[in-house]
């Protein structure tokens, strides 16, 4: 997924990224949000029980997140939460779908919340300094915001490859390209450890790439 540079200076370059914003946080809801987990050592009587009603609801509103369908994924997520305003899973996965909307504020007013509620949940954290890196409206953006909050993620999960790409884009919107360099380079790192897919790792290379060109040139500009 590649990385398109916009803009004239170099300080004032707008990282557009197609939708790594969307599909890095469907990543973590993936790893961190799994729809059921198996804890009952008797898993085939377990799975002869029907499933939940809001299982579900939850499997489909993920499920229609995959598929693209927006409006369906956020109908799904909201008439859960009417049944259980405190559902994570429901919460994270609108907030999510808000970002892919560029409805930003949205997206902050539940993400905010849950960091005080779950202060060590680092995806959260991501997610929020995304959003402050990435938002196409600059009137949300916020590097120094991005820093902490992607900063503050990567002690949560230092092995995550989505993080450091976000701290990359963090430093990168900041003009710290220096920085934002080595962050890149340890998403690309980890992403070819951690045997991610190809689409990732030309992305997080893509980022990368971005990165060492801009520092490049700086250095000649100093």
């Amino acid at each position: 997924m590649p990385l398109v540079l916009t803009g004239v200076a170099l300080g004032q370059q707008v990282a557009r990224r197609a939708p790594l914003d969307s599909r890095s946080i469907i990543a973590t809801l993936s790893n961190d949000y799994p729809l059921a987990q198996k804890t009952d050592t008797n898993k085939s009587a377990e799975a002869a029980l029907p499933a939940e009603p809001e299982d579900q609801a939850m499997k489909t509103a993920f499920l229609a997140i995959d598929d693209g369908n927006s409006e369906k994924a956020i109908r799904l997520f909201q008439e859960i939460l009417e049944k259980d305003p405190k559902s994570k899973r429901a919460r994270f996965g609108l907030s999510a779908m808000y970002i892919k909307m560029e409805d930003y504020k949205k997206a902050l007013e539940i993400l905010e919340v849950m960091t005080v509620e779950f202060p060590d949940d680092y995806s959260l954290k991501n997610n929020i300094a995304w959003l402050y890196a990435t938002a196409k409206d600059h009137s949300i953006r916020n590097a120094s915001k991005a820093i902490t909050y992607a900063q503050e993620a990567l002690m949560g999960n230092p092995i995550d490859y989505h993080v450091w790409s976000t701290l990359a884009e963090a430093y990168y919107m900041s003009t710290q390209y220096d920085k934002a360099l080595r962050a890149a380079g340890e998403a690309f790192r980890l992403a070819q450890q951690r045997d991610a897919s190809m689409a990732d790792i030309s992305e997080y290379k893509a980022q990368m790439d971005k990165c060492t060109k801009a520092a490049n040139a700086m250095s000649i500009i100093e």
